[in-house]
């Protein structure tokens, strides 16, 4: 089983016009709502992919209900506790020039609802499942205590979160795969450069602190792929570029999706990059099909 966690979720507003002149009023030419969250996004591509596994989010209030809608409408399994607060809206304005973003407030979860969700935690995963980590979570407090539950449970822990402390949170925990990108990989050792063998470098030093594998992905130059045995540098497929968010939640799902069906580290490197690739040539998530249809463009070495 895969289980997806985002702590934070939010519906993000979408708004696309030619131009927005900020000094009068402004007709919408396209907008649309969608499910935001890093984990969400994980869990939408897992679903569309045909894969069972559970989207477990804190929601609240009458934007949670309508965030709940949304996941409904995608046939996203998930379990909801109570946030406490309403979920929050996050705006997004793309025009021809220019984009810009108005988030919502991240407000501090509810005691009980977090209670409950450990408890629920400790009584649904089992040894061999994924449980996916991602984005922003309360406190490093709370992080260390899922991991722990997950790690007892025998079960592999997928960590793609916004975090200083990450260095720590790995040295202590048994993690199976993390995906950074160049900077946060040479974040959490403290080097600077942006040479292969830096990045490189630094990913050694990471498998040797304990993870399992890694990925670190290099925007429109590929990726690179590191565990104990192995090394390689993915040769991404060209695409035209519509929208990157979302991107690198499915190149994760991608990833353990694979693995989950049994196949090869390789087959599920390239994998997914095809889902990370897919999504990014897409207003939002990808298809199955977009996906199948670019794995044969990525190559690895």
């Amino acid at each position: 089983m895969i289980y997806t966690i985002t702590f934070n979720p939010a519906i993000d507003y979408v708004i696309n016009n030619d131009k927005v002149d900020i000094n009068s009023v402004n007709k919408i030419d396209e907008r649309y709502l969608l499910a935001g969250g890093k984990g969400v996004n994980a869990s939408v591509l897992l679903t569309r992919l045909g894969i069972i596994n559970e989207s477990i989010v804190f929601t609240g209030g009458n934007t949670g209900r309508m965030f709940e809608s949304i996941l409904n409408n995608e046939n996203v399994n998930y379990t909801s506790f109570d946030s406490g607060f309403d979920t929050r809206i996050n705006v997004k304005v793309n025009t021809s020039k220019n984009n810009f973003e108005l988030n919502g407030r991240k407000e501090e979860l509810s005691k009980d609802s977090v209670k409950k969700f450990l408890k629920y935690l400790k009584n649904k995963v089992n040894a061999d499942d994924f449980v996916l980590i991602m984005g922003s979570y309360p406190s490093d407090e709370l992080l260390d205590k899922v991991i722990k539950i997950v790690n007892k449970k025998n079960a592999n822990v997928v960590l793609d979160v916004d975090s200083k402390n990450i260095l720590n949170i790995i040295k202590d925990n048994d993690i199976f795969f993390i995906k950074p990108n160049e900077d946060e990989i040479k974040n959490i050792v403290n080097v600077e450069g942006n040479s292969e063998k830096i990045i490189k470098d630094s990913m050694e030093k990471v498998i040797k602190l304990g993870v399992e594998n890694i990925m670190v992905s290099l925007g429109e130059k590929g990726s690179l792929f590191m565990n104990k045995d192995k090394y390689y540098k993915v040769i991404p497929a060209k695409i035209d570029l519509v929208n990157p968010v979302g991107s690198g939640d499915s190149t994760v799902a991608g990833f353990v999706y694979s693995l989950s069906l049994e196949k090869t580290i390789e087959e599920s490197i390239i994998f997914a990059n095809a889902c990370g690739a897919a999504t990014a040539s897409k207003i939002w998530i990808a298809d199955k099909d977009t996906v199948e249809n670019l794995v044969p463009s990525i190559s690895i070495k």
